[in-house]
């Protein structure tokens, strides 16, 4: 069966290093950090190198409604989809052909 590709409308969301203001956080490792059944990744900052951990995998991309990670996550790190600190959260990973795919 063949495929297209279409081109589609989609923004990056970034978080702004409050310290500095001039940089931008970038995740630091694919694994998460458990505590207290929340899952949360840490970033770095690009200007400044201040650390801090969100509980998503920035930066994002948002796509008709959906905000979803464009960085490699493990999937065995992350708890079930229906388990706790997964409400609202896309995992996926960019297939050999680049394309994305969610794993939840």
């Amino acid at each position: 069966m063949p495929r297209i590709k279409r081109p589609i409308e989609a923004r990056k969301v970034e978080y702004v290093c409050e310290q500095c203001t001039a940089g931008v956080y970038r995740l630091t490792s694919k694994t998460p950090i458990t505590t207290d059944y929340i899952y949360k990744w840490q970033h770095r900052c690009t200007n400044c190198g201040k650390l801090l951990n969100f509980t998503v995998p920035y930066p994002l991309l948002e796509v008709d409604g959906q905000t979803l990670p464009i960085t490699f996550v493990q999937r065995e790190a992350l708890p079930p989809p229906d388990g706790p600190g997964r409400e609202g959260f896309y995992a996926g990973r960019l297939t050999d052909g680049g394309e994305f795919e969610l794993l939840n």
